[in-house]
């Protein structure tokens, strides 16, 4: 594959897939089709700028007419078009791009709804070898799924390479789809969305009750099947069904409903025309009431069965659906039992394996889990049994299929995952840690509690792997956690019930003395420690990667210091080691000086980077860090770093060091920058106070300037002006105020 791609149709998608290549790092040319001012093209150069991640991606992106792409005969290995979704018009732009373009050049359109033999039957077949479907979800830049759509005549060889440059350098996770309507993602959710339709509407039920009955407690996300539409159109949504009623492969599961044709009489589309099944009016919420055909003011409903699936997390919530016996209870359940029938009925039809369904709905759809994840996860002979109660015949395929469908893990990467390395478990606090041996003798030590948070225990059990990395014939560590989010940070209940028991400063002493002895053990470790994170990164998550020899990240990891939030600072050592890293760079006094004000707004402000590139902006990641374009392979990444050092012996360790400090000097400007927040009232009395002492710390503690300390004694400083904090009423209100309300208080 070649390193210029093509991307012709310069809309909202294809923008998106644009910008999502050149932070690949990949040269692309984005052509306008159409007619083009000069005016247009500064328009949309500007507008894919911002979609940039860092600013040498920004040349390598190129906006030309579609006039100019034809007359200078770009050379790329790759063209995707993105234009209207017209059958027609994208045959007519094909037809001219077989002409133009050499016979290696694959021809690729991001159509979501178009067959894709009918868009290149007027091809030869030379072109239609080189033809297939890449269908992306936006946002581009940040949804990682990408449907691959070969022709029936795409050589499989050709189809395998592409995938895995996608995969490994693209960092797109792709399934493989067949060509029916809908492809996978959009056809799961389409069905899941209006069958719930359907049978609330044959209820009688208001937009707002079937929305609260959907979303998040069946595993999907927040937005209900009606608000959805609304977000995408009724017209649209309107437009597709006809597809799918006219598709022989699942016509029968889309009977047709009238309960809404008032609004399409009316043109009332949804958020583009400003109503549909919901609209706001002076600040206050509607919903269209199908019996009396207006709208009424409506609130989000609670029902009974809600209270009991908010106590369960959404492993339990499934079976505690299952098992009720209220109509809404029921209604959720049959949600359930439908969708799992039809992704059953569709594998053969849209897809070849289960798993890439289930890859479809949560990389595409954001589902916490797939519906074969699901079905695993009720209990694989349940469901078959429940199915058989209700009449539902099952496919062929799983007649004989012996399940469960994800017999170690419900792991959807595609290649080894961590559940392979657990069979040799060396610590095992299944709540909240594991250490596992993994390859070419590494260790790795994986966070499990709820949301990876750190606590007290899994922080002996850290010190434990340490202990058993230096004891051992083992070359090195990594952490990781296996989940979403690699840490959300330190377990702020475990503050609260300190502030409740009266024993912060006893249980402060302890996590600082457990704390800072890992870091310090981490940071000047003489074998080599690897963190790989992914999704979110914060608070004491960030500190432990901070102190690692080397970070893999990501490249949308949200990596940040958030702590003033809750009128603290980072207390693990997070803000000394941002404060020595600029201390020991070479660099001039003034240039020291403007960097730690930049690193002391980003901690005062509790900025969280959006992606790894402004990660590395925020001073979070280094430039010896490693972005990993596919997440899926961070764990490998690490490994095979680790590997590498043990091999070579190539590892270099840290060792302590002294420098001089800006002290009282830095504090000055500080708490001059602080006081004019204060005075232009952007700021609390207590914001004053916590910024000032973020400033003391990276100041080096009030001395004077130029004095020689050490990491230890920034510690101190930090230890001390971390204590003071946490002791501060204050700061236990906002602490407690967020635990209750999970809401950032502003006292």
């Amino acid at each position: 594959m070649k390193n210029k791609i093509t991307i012709i149709g310069s809309g909202f998608m294809g923008k998106q897939i644009a910008a999502a290549f050149a932070n690949a790092g990949l040269a692309v040319c984005l052509v306008k089709y159409g007619r083009a001012s000069d005016e247009d093209m500064a328009q949309i150069q500007t507008a894919c700028q911002k979609l940039i991640h860092h600013k040498k991606a920004s040349g390598a992106l190129s906006v030309i007419s579609y006039q100019d792409y034809r007359q200078e005969g770009q050379v790329s290995g790759l063209v995707i078009e993105s234009i209207i979704e017209d059958l027609g018009a994208k045959k007519d732009l094909f037809a001219d791009l077989s002409q133009i373009l050499g016979p290696q050049v694959i021809l690729a359109s991001n159509t979501s709804s178009l067959s894709i033999q009918a868009l290149a039957n007027d091809l030869d077949t030379s072109a239609q070898e080189r033809f297939l479907g890449l269908h992306f979800f936006a946002p581009v830049t940040s949804n990682p799924l990408v449907e691959v759509v070969p022709h029936p005549v795409f050589p499989e060889d050709r189809l395998q390479k592409l995938c895995q440059w996608l995969s490994n350098r693209v960092g797109k996770k792709y399934i493989i789809a067949q060509d029916v309507t809908g492809f996978v993602a959009n056809r799961i959710a389409y069905y899941s969305n209006y069958d719930i339709m359907y049978r609330a509407e044959a209820e009688n039920w208001l937009p707002s009750q079937t929305d609260a009955l959907s979303g998040k407690y069946l595993g999907r996300t927040k937005m209900g099947p009606y608000r959805l539409v609304d977000y995408t159109g009724l017209d649209l949504f309107e437009q597709a069904l006809a597809n799918y009623q006219e598709d022989p492969t699942c016509q029968d599961y889309f009977p047709s409903r009238s309960a809404h044709l008032p609004l399409l009489e009316a043109s009332y589309y949804g958020d583009k025309v400003g109503q549909g099944y919901y609209k706001k009016d002076q600040g206050k919420r509607y919903h269209y009431n199908f019996q009396k055909q207006a709208y009424e003011a409506t609130s989000f409903p609670r029902f009974d069965i809600m209270d009991n699936l908010d106590q369960l997390d959404t492993r339990d919530r499934f079976q505690a659906i299952l098992d009720a016996e209220d109509p809404y209870g029921q209604f959720m359940a049959q949600s359930l039992v439908n969708l799992l029938a039809f992704a059953a009925q569709n594998v053969g039809i849209a897809c070849q394996d289960y798993r890439d369904i289930d890859r479809a709905m949560v990389w595409g759809y954001q589902w916490t889990y797939g519906p074969f994840q699901i079905w695993d996860l009720i209990g694989f002979d349940q469901v078959k049994d429940l199915l058989a109660k209700r009449q539902v015949s099952l496919p062929g395929w799983l007649e004989n299929f012996q399940g469960p469908f994800y017999p170690d893990s419900h792991c959807l990467a595609r290649h080894q995952s961590l559940a392979a390395y657990d069979k040799d478990l060396i610590l095992d606090q299944g709540a909240d840690y594991r250490l596992y041996p993994g390859p070419n003798q590494t260790l790795v030590f994986s966070l499990e509690a709820k949301n990876s948070v750190i606590n007290l225990d899994l922080l002996r059990g850290l010190d434990q792997a340490l202990d058993r990395l230096e004891d051992s014939p083992a070359i090195g560590l990594v952490i990781y956690s296996p989940q979403e989010h690699f840490s959300r940070g330190y377990d702020i209940k475990a503050f609260e019930a300190s502030i409740a028991q009266d024993r912060v400063v006893e249980d402060c002493q302890i996590s600082f003395d457990l704390g800072h002895r890992i870091i310090q053990r981490m940071k000047y470790n003489q074998k080599p420690i690897a963190v790989a994170c992914r999704g979110y990164c914060l608070g004491g998550g960030a500190e432990l990667a901070l102190h690692a020899s080397r970070i893999f990240a990501s490249p949308q990891v949200k990596m940040g210091l958030p702590e003033a939030n809750l009128g603290l600072i980072p207390g693990a050592g997070g803000l000394v080691e941002l404060a020595e890293r600029i201390y020991t760079a070479a660099m001039t006094r003034m240039e020291r000086k403007n960097r730690l004000l930049a690193c002391f707004e980003t901690v005062a402000y509790g900025k969280i980077s959006a992606h790894a590139k402004e990660a590395q902006e925020l001073g979070y990641l280094t430039e010896e860090d490693v972005i990993v374009p596919n997440e899926d392979y961070l764990l490998e990444a690490a490994i095979d770093w680790l590997t590498y050092q043990g091999r070579y012996q190539s590892f270099r360790p840290q060792f302590p060091q002294s420098y001089p400090v800006l002290g009282k000097e830095f504090m000055a400007l500080v708490m001059g920058t602080t006081q004019n927040w204060r005075q232009g009232l952007f700021i609390s009395d207590h914001d004053k106070y916590l910024a000032d002492a973020i400033g003391q710390v990276l100041a080096g503690g009030e001395l004077a300037m130029g004095i020689q300390v050490s990491r230890e004694d920034l510690l101190e400083v930090e230890k001390t002006v971390f204590s003071q904090l946490l002791t501060s009423q204050k700061t236990q209100d906002r602490i407690q105020h967020f635990v209750k309300h999970k809401t950032i208080l502003r006292n």
